[in-house]
């Protein structure tokens, strides 16, 4: 008759391993995805302070050329990164309806948020590729009218991806209750 106690204890492991795949685990594997968009965010704000502070006091053609190939290199490195923290959170097991949502939800605002980014340095490699003074004045134009509409557009998406993190904090508090 210790058959039962057995059976009981394996019930009771196999609910326990279920339980760490809980909402409240997969709210953390989430988070811990979510949250290294923030380091990101950051490092990448002051990779472009870095090239616009250059920027204003470029003096000459190659000086605005070198601050332009360092905005470039800098939108360069985040949209590997953002790819990178796509796959991770595309990657994520989570059996969560509501996360679930949630996670395809910021894994399209990341995608649109990438695709701002490259669109701003898309713009940017024409002025970093500018020849002369004249053909930097020349797309100087188009590349401040598509450079706004993606910071435009990023903004936008920042607000976007707030909501959405606050609404996420708000379930995963009540999946941990």
């Amino acid at each position: 008759m210790k058959k039962k106690p057995l059976i009981l204890s394996s019930i009771l492991l196999i609910t326990g391993l279920f339980s760490c795949s809980s909402p409240a685990s997969q709210c953390k594997q989430l988070a811990s995805v979510t949250q290294s968009y923030q380091t990101l965010r950051d490092g990448f704000k002051a990779d472009i302070e870095s090239a616009q502070v250059a920027a204003s006091g470029a003096e000459n053609l190659a000086e605005v050329q070198d601050a332009a190939a360092q905005y470039t290199a800098a939108v360069d490195t985040v949209t590997s990164q953002l790819d990178e923290m796509i796959q991770d959170l595309s990657g994520l097991n989570i059996s969560d309806s509501q996360l679930d949502e949630y996670r395809e939800s910021y894994v399209i605002n990341l995608t649109d948020s990438q695709n701002a980014l490259s669109r701003a340095g898309e713009a940017m490699v024409s002025v970093r590729d500018a020849e002369s003074e004249e053909a930097l004045r020349k797309v100087f134009n188009q590349y401040q009218t598509e450079g706004n509409q993606a910071y435009d557009d990023i903004l936008t998406l920042g607000a976007s991806e707030a909501a959405l993190v606050e609404q996420v904090n708000e379930y995963c508090g009540q999946a941990v209750e």
